[in-house]
């Protein structure tokens, strides 16, 4: 697909409009998916601000290090448990925070003359004298309670239909993301086909077994991050682990087949899935738009509890191949041999 096709849906914003880009921290995936979008803007001129917070504006910041930025209220997820009841108890807490957001998008939108905004995933960041576009993959939530998950799916639709434009990122027809992005009862909808910040590299040499990459809600990722690091230290793989986060590792790492980095850059991740064999991570939505790019092996661990994550890495197809959490000590290491080997 030509560049000026694939990015047909930023016509309608004038060259000389200032974009608000508010991505939600939720991981890295909806900072990281953004990443495209504010690289074509730029090129075609527009003046940008990028609003979010935590680790998701701490990327966004190191890849636009020009771009003025402005921090918004946290919505602070974290679940030990069930996903669900975890997501329900906090929900009060969640929807502080978007009203915060909301409050705050007025003033920003005054104070900085913005023409557009463009919301991942924050339903807040809106304003109705302007054009607001929310980009979102998620239209069909998927939940194990039923009832549950009807209530879900209305609550979400009337939030998105209260944009002007809702941007999915995926494809209209064969869609990556199944029927989590079928656009039914939305009427603001368009498909504007995946988004990555990926590139993949024929050339590149092999320098690692095995990638991996970790972001998503605490204290599930340095769960896996521990878990995987016990099953690697000892074996004879070459691992480079790019950990999403500042915090401190609570598993050392002494093993010379493993080299950390902590927050790297979309260059460093390009550069590190090209170098390896192997790519383990976590299915969420923007990993696999991301990993799609390439033509690699990768093992996706979904997060417990998270419907999205395990309907996606169980419609995958090969090279896509789900191992749940509890599956990684006893069939972790024999899935990498058969893969490596293959």
């Amino acid at each position: 697909m030509k560049q000026q096709n694939k990015f047909s849906y930023l016509r309608e914003i004038k060259a000389t409009a200032h974009v608000l880009i508010a991505p939600l921290n939720w991981g890295l995936g909806h900072a990281s998916r953004c990443i495209p979008i504010i690289r074509e803007l730029q090129q075609r001129g527009n003046t940008i601000t990028i609003a979010s917070d935590g680790i998701a504006l701490e990327l966004l910041q190191k890849e636009f290090p020009t771009l003025s930025t402005i921090a918004l209220p946290g919505y602070k997820v974290h679940y030990k448990g069930n996903f669900l009841v975890g997501l329900i108890m906090q929900s009060p807490k969640i929807a502080k925070a978007v009203y915060q957001e909301h409050r705050q998008v007025q003033k920003i939108v005054a104070d900085h003359a913005i023409d557009v905004i463009i919301s991942d995933n924050r339903y807040g960041v809106r304003h109705k004298s302007i054009p607001s576009i929310i980009v979102i993959h998620q239209i069909n939530i998927l939940l194990s309670n039923p009832i549950v998950q009807w209530c879900g799916r209305i609550v979400n639709k009337y939030l998105i239909n209260r944009f002007d434009q809702c941007w999915i990122p995926d494809r209209k027809e064969q869609p990556l993301a199944g029927v989590l992005s079928s656009a039914d009862g939305l009427s603001n909808a368009l498909h504007i086909g995946t988004l990555s910040r990926m590139h993949s590299d024929a050339s590149a040499t092999k320098v690692y077994d095995l990638c991996i990459i970790l972001s998503g809600p605490e204290p599930r990722r340095t769960h896996l991050e521990n878990t995987l690091l016990s099953i690697l230290a000892d074996s004879d793989h070459k691992v480079k682990l790019i950990r999403g986060t500042h915090s401190k590792l609570e598993q050392s790492v002494e093993s010379n087949n493993i080299s950390v980095i902590d927050m790297a850059s979309s260059i460093q991740i390009n550069q590190s899935i090209n170098q390896s064999e192997i790519i383990i991570s976590r299915s969420g939505y923007t990993t696999v738009m991301d990993l799609q790019a390439f033509d690699k092996k990768c093992i996706l661990i979904p997060t417990p509890g998270q419907t999205e994550q395990e309907y996606l890495a169980d419609q995958l197809l090969p090279p896509f191949y789900k191992l749940n959490e509890q599956e990684l000590n006893k069939s972790l290491l024999p899935l990498i041999e058969s893969l490596i080997h293959d």
